[in-house]
């Protein structure tokens, strides 16, 4: 495909530095704060070039931007796309967008930044503002206690048993991403458990080498429970659990507008650092009053 002078073509393992450079670049824009450049491409960059439906635009040989779309089931997630300042608003997103977009079947969603731009061009292509997604923060050596009757395991992605809860949560099959925990990903996924119930899964992210600002950061995602009161308790009981590691100093959570825990983790000294837009074709296969997403990319 070609589009005035760039070229839409699938990208491959050369191009990864070129992908991360444009990414970081945008991220240094958006940023405060002095960035430190990632000394390899951060997992998440890895996984989906292995898993994930990544294009880029090329222009005289240059990477000029970029879009990658992770397919899950039936739920196709814009996770990134990203396009050099110099070459924005001439075309380049919605090229790379037209290249991905929309699938033969399954609903197609991203999270949205507040860039108008942005939003346009998703809504141009079918999608719907559906919630915000709140980026939180925490501070975990400063919170408030607390308080849970909730009893957390450690779980085996590899049995049985999370696989299905995950998909039950999540909407999703995704075998491909489960196998990353523990590997790729270093992470400890979870099991919350209430008089012998249990009452919801999770993962707690043990880096997060996404964040340039915090790569020791803890992330939480995803976790599901069975009801929107439980939704709450585990995701307490998380927080806990993560609060009570040695090295855990800050934890991270992408949380939907809608989820009953938002005001909770607020009230207890989390702080909302960015607000995205969650944008869809149809509803969503998951509850977001029920649901946390893995984040960074993934749902």
């Amino acid at each position: 495909m070609r589009e005035k002078s760039w070229e839409i073509r699938r990208a491959d393992a050369a191009d990864l530095p070129e992908i991360v450079d444009i990414w970081y670049r945008s991220e240094v824009d958006e940023s405060a704060e002095s960035l430190p450049y990632p000394a390899q491409p951060p997992a998440m960059f890895r996984h989906l070039m292995a898993t994930a439906d990544v294009r880029v635009a090329v222009d005289a040989g240059e990477v000029i931007g970029f879009a990658v779309v992770a397919s899950r089931g039936d739920l196709h997630n814009l996770a990134l796309m990203f396009v050099r300042a110099e070459r924005q608003s001439a075309g380049v997103g919605r090229a790379l967008l037209r290249a991905l977009l929309p699938p033969s079947s399954g609903v197609y969603c991203t999270g949205a930044s507040n860039d108008p731009r942005a939003q346009s061009l998703y809504i141009r292509a079918g999608m719907r503002p559906r919630w915000p997604l709140y980026h939180l923060l925490g501070d975990l050596t400063t919170l408030a206690p607390l308080e849970s009757d909730i009893r957390v395991e450690p779980a085996d992605v590899a049995g049985a048993r999370f696989p299905a809860w995950d998909r039950a949560a999540s909407g999703q099959g995704r075998p491909q991403d489960l196998a990353a925990l523990g590997t790729l990903f270093p992470a400890q996924p979870l099991l919350f458990v209430q008089d012998d119930a249990a009452l919801g899964y999770g993962v707690v992210h043990t880096a997060s080498d996404v964040v340039l600002a915090a790569p020791d950061a803890f992330a939480l995602g995803p976790l599901g429970a069975v009801t929107q009161a439980a939704s709450v308790a585990c995701t307490l009981a998380a927080v806990r659990w993560a609060s009570s590691q040695p090295e855990a100093r800050l934890l991270r959570v992408a949380l939907p507008g809608p989820h009953p825990a938002l005001a909770a983790l607020l009230e207890v000294g989390f702080r909302i650092v960015y607000v995205e837009q969650f944008m869809a074709s149809a509803e969503a296969p998951f509850d977001p009053r029920r649901y946390i997403p893995f984040g960074s990319g993934l749902l």
